[in-house]
């Protein structure tokens, strides 16, 4: 048809003018021909008309929308309307928009190149994001380990009580000391008391007796 010649035309035309610059450049003879390269291979940057045969440039968009996010949509057509515009700008993030004739050696390869730096910027602000989000969860991992390391060290803590308090009333009897039955009686909970403070999260190191003999009075 005259208007697939015409749209042949323009593709030849700037095929001829970005010939010296090194963009990888696909192109399509229709919008089902572009949709199905839209499957197959991500694309930074995407130049569709309004009026395309089988697929129109409206659904084109929306796919690309929904697909592929981060990809620049360059329009090119003879004209769009008020609503048109709009929906373009407002609705499907069209990059530019451009009205044909255009010299695409001007702002069209300008355009272009913006977009190339607009894909990466999307793509890096989303790796960045990913790792941000990556780094939370290693930290709610880590704490929630942490957590589960505490609560098992004060399962290991009770065990480690229900093992040493017998030992310390064995010691107290095993041991020839010359004290009397409510002395010794004593002694057992003065060191169970140090026990129970040394076993304490918060504990102090202490210099002397004299600290010993405090804190086991004051933490009963």
């Amino acid at each position: 048809s005259a208007a697939s010649d015409v749209y042949k035309r323009q593709i030849k035309e700037f095929l001829s003018a970005m010939q010296d610059y090194t963009f990888v450049i696909d192109t399509a003879d229709s919008g089902l021909e572009a949709a199905v390269l839209l499957r197959k291979k991500k694309y930074k940057v995407v130049i569709t008309g309004m009026n395309l045969s089988t697929y129109d440039g409206t659904k084109l968009i929306a796919y690309l929308n929904s697909r592929c996010p981060y990809t620049a949509c360059i329009v090119y057509t003879t004209r769009v309307d008020l609503a048109q515009l709009r929906l373009l700008v407002n609705k499907r993030d069209v990059f530019r928009i451009f009205l044909k004739p255009v010299n695409y050696r001007g702002d069209f390869y300008h355009a272009i190149k913006d977009g190339f730096a607009y894909y990466d910027m999307q793509e890096a602000e989303a790796e960045e994001q990913k790792i941000k989000e990556q780094k939370q969860r290693s930290m709610e991992d880590a704490e929630i380990g942490m957590r589960e390391k505490m609560a098992s060290g004060e399962i290991e803590w009770k065990q480690m009580r229900h093992l040493v308090y017998p030992l310390i009333q064995w010691s107290v009897q095993a041991f020839d000391l010359q004290l009397l039955k409510e002395e010794k009686e004593a002694l057992a909970v003065c060191e169970q008391k140090i026990m129970d403070y040394y076993l304490r999260e918060d504990y102090q190191s202490c210099d002397s007796l004299e600290e010993i003999q405090k804190l086991s009075l004051i933490h009963i």
